[in-house]
């Protein structure tokens, strides 16, 4: 089979600023990216924006959270390097741009906004673990461990959940 009829490729309605040629969004192995349809002679992408990501929240190692727009000029704490965002297998993260020289990172999580139902004083952020199911956590976490796997955004899922309990 061929990739194009598993993930069809949609045209953007832009024109590559490199060579002219049509932007298309595909689908590649981190998800969806716009690239130029005059791959490979013209090697033009980026990455593809999304509503998620601008309501993504970059956490530090003393949990505290700020805006990702915010994260990206600011400093590294360590060798006050110019902190990047990147993409590796567990998601986007930010990193010190004097790698390997430093280490530091701080992960990006998604904000929910919706109120801790254990503290009431963090929101929920969704997590990973370890071989990567994601599941929803207190943000005030170790202080506080509320976590669930039911995503707290969906109303679809709670909607249908409470016909259920309804009708028993």
């Amino acid at each position: 089979m061929d990739k194009k009829d598993i993930a069809p490729e949609k045209k953007v309605g832009e024109r590559c600023p490199e060579c002219g040629k049509p932007l298309v969004e595909r689908f590649g192995k981190f998800g969806k990216f716009i690239a130029c349809t005059g791959y490979p002679e013209c090697k033009y992408s980026r990455p593809l924006e999304t509503k998620e990501e601008k309501k993504n929240a970059v956490v530090a190692e003393n949990g505290e959270t700020e805006k990702v727009s915010d994260a990206e000029g600011e400093r590294c704490e360590k060798c006050k390097g110019k902190m990047i965002l990147k993409e590796g297998k567990f998601g986007k993260f930010l990193a010190c741009e004097n790698y390997p020289k430093c280490k530091n990172t701080k992960t990006i999580v998604v904000d929910t906004k919706i109120k801790c139902p254990e503290c009431d004083g963090g929101s929920l952020v969704e997590r990973r673990t370890r071989k990567g199911r994601h599941f929803w956590g207190c943000s005030h976490y170790p202080d506080c461990k509320y976590a669930t796997w039911n995503d707290p955004t969906n109303t679809d899922k709670k909607n249908q959940n409470s016909k259920s309990k309804d009708q028993n």
